[in-house]
């Protein structure tokens, strides 16, 4: 540019090239390297995005360096950058950066990481467009990105969110549920008020309409497997109602009289690998239902299967099926997987204990109405070695019989006392139980 009045006038050039900008702003780039003057460059680009000038990177250190640029009305980004990403203070040396526009200093710096960036507008008309921003300038006819709308907010004072400091309303009031929730739902302090329901809930403050009279607490527990996040359940009442459902723990649900079904799914399509579940009545602890999906009644066993309970109903056709156990059904329609066998002892689905003990007639605690013989015999007890005759009473046949072994000193039939040998001890031992019966 040869024309002087430009603010990008060149004195040095003797050809124009049309590249004069008249009525522009100068932007002024000051720039004080640190150590390492190579990792440092710059860019200034317009609203657009397009690079309108850049320098670097540089060759001296702890050097002084001062850019000019000539721009046009409009917004503008300045950004400078680090190669290493520890900018230009202080690790390695103290360097610094200055961006002045119209002889305003916009910003300074040097204390950054990869780079560092700086907005700025020149010119008349710029400002925030937006007639939603706080900051709505009528008259800008350029937008230069300082729109904000923290001003806007809730501005009626009956809303439980009211903002004192809005200047804008912005649609968002709010009103407080019946549990006293800012915008709430009522769903904080819903339940069922009802202190005879099974399913009573003390915190509630509005009844949602859940309550179970005569209804019937019950505790689900699934799990203990190596896959247990794999594992869902849910509970259908009458064939096609989900009233619970869950994955693997334990969970508390107030159910009321029925027929369910036990509905388990495995997401892999290999079974609970070990895992199982038990239904109890919260109360009393009774077992309600209890299984795993590999034995599932119904379904296939490793993805789906279904097992069946019912809640003080007789009339849901559940029963045992299967016409050589125990406790076969003849009435029922669905095998709900109850079917039990005789034990050991004759009971049904008993566990054999009722008929173990000593099964050894020569044991002291022989027990004649043991089946199963359980380890209990014991022949102390009942022991009686002055009876040498066995007749049950120690008397002279007793005596005469020792003496006829009297002083044996080996392998003797009568040895009252295990000393290996017959002598006067045993002699005494059994005038002391003389007269009793064993």
């Amino acid at each position: 540019c040869t024309d002087p009045e430009a603010c990008n006038y060149d004195a040095a050039a003797t050809q124009d090239d049309g590249s004069c900008i008249l009525g522009g702003t100068g932007v002024i780039i000051n720039i004080l390297t640190d150590n390492y003057p190579g990792e440092t460059t710059w860019s200034l680009t317009d609203v657009g995005g397009a690079t309108i000038a850049s320098g670097g990177p540089y060759v001296d250190a702890a050097t002084a360096i001062q850019e000019e640029v000539c721009v046009g009305d409009g917004c503008f980004t300045f950004t400078i950058l680090d190669a290493f990403g520890d900018g230009l203070c202080c690790g390695y040396g103290t360097g610094s950066y200055d961006l002045t526009v119209n002889g305003a200093v916009l910003t300074t710096g040097g204390e950054f990481l990869s780079s560092e960036a700086t907005e700025f507008c020149i010119g008349e008309g710029f400002g925030c467009t937006d007639a939603t921003a706080c900051n709505y300038d009528s008259e800008a006819i350029n937008d230069d990105g300082s729109c904000n709308f923290d001003c806007s907010g809730c501005m009626d004072e009956t809303a439980c969110n009211y903002d004192a400091t809005a200047t804008q309303d912005d649609g968002s009031c709010l009103v407080n549920d019946e549990c006293g929730v800012c915008g709430g739902d009522n769903s904080s302090c819903g339940g069922c008020t009802d202190p005879e329901a099974c399913n009573y809930d003390a915190a509630a403050t509005q009844d949602d309409g859940s309550c179970i009279l005569g209804g019937t607490g019950i505790n689900v527990t699934v799990g203990g497997g190596p896959w247990d996040s794999e594992i869902s359940w849910s509970i259908i009442q009458d064939g096609d109602m989900v009233i619970a459902d869950g994955t693997t723990g334990s969970l508390d649900i107030c159910i009321g009289d029925g027929c369910f079904t036990f509905a388990m799914n495995d997401s892999f399509g290999d079974g609970w690998n070990g895992a199982t579940y038990a239904i109890t009545n919260t109360v009393t602890g009774d077992i309600i239902g209890s299984g795993d999906l590999d034995s599932a009644t119904t379904g296939d066993g490793v993805s789906y299967g279904e097992n069946y309970f019912s809640i003080n109903t007789e009339s849901c056709g559940f029963g045992c099926m299967d016409a050589t156990a125990c406790n076969y059904d003849a009435e029922a329609l669905i095998d709900d997987g109850s079917c039990l066998e005789f034990d050991l002892c004759g009971v049904c689905g008993g566990d054999s204990n009722t008929c173990n003990g000593c099964t050894d007639a020569e044991a002291c605690n022989y027990d004649a109405d043991a089946l199963n013989e359980d380890g209990s015999c014991e022949y102390e007890s009942c022991a009686c070695p002055e009876d040498v005759n066995g007749d049950g009473v120690i008397s002279v046949a007793d005596i005469l019989v020792l003496l006829g072994e009297f002083g044996c000193t080996s392998g003797c039939s009568v040895d009252i006392n295990d000393d290996d040998a017959t002598n006067v001890q045993d002699i005494l031992l059994l005038l002391a139980a003389f007269g009793t019966s064993c």
